[in-house]
């Protein structure tokens, strides 16, 4: 009977734990239904934290984008340990282009063509486990996008090197 007990004990105990450790689901705002993000990685080696996006335009006609880094384009990341990353500690690269913490070059995107781009977070501490919410800044003008709408990601799991 006390094992029984015991079983029970540890359940009621294990079940709230499991509940409060996970963490919210992936959630992407771009302002605008023809743009579409998808994270693939979001991987930390020592405190460097790197996000690989493909970048999509599901609408009808070729746009022009340029994504901004912290530094000119005020590009902001927050972890889930309280940290904001501004400045240059915000760099930004599309097509496999050099990273930056100003404005990449503009780049076309066509309709159902994914462009990939990377986004490096630098000086996240080891602890941090989730980048809560990254402010993207996209210049576009087709699809009137500035400084003042910035593309929303939130709730990023970071993996890192040793993680199964």
């Amino acid at each position: 009977m006390k094992k029984t007990n015991y079983l029970w004990l540890f359940l009621f105990l294990l079940i709230p734990i499991g509940g409060w450790a996970q963490s919210e689901s992936l959630k992407i705002k771009t302002n605008n239904p023809d743009f579409k993000i998808k994270v693939k990685r979001c991987e930390a080696m020592d405190k460097t934290c790197t996000i690989d996006v493909l970048l999509s335009n599901v609408g009808d006609s070729d746009v022009t984008i340029a994504l901004c880094g912290g530094f000119t384009g005020n590009s902001k990341a927050y972890d889930d340990e309280g940290n904001m990353y501004t400045d240059e500690k915000v760099l930004v690269s599309v097509g496999g282009g050099r990273l930056d913490c100003g404005n990449t070059p503009y780049t076309q995107l066509s309709p159902n063509v994914p462009v990939k781009a990377r986004i490096q977070i630098e000086g996240v501490p080891e602890y941090a486990q989730t980048i809560n919410l990254i402010n993207l800044v996209v210049f576009c003008s087709e699809w009137n996008f500035s400084w003042d709408k910035p593309v929303k990601i939130s709730n990023i799991p970071i993996s890192r090197e040793g993680d199964e």
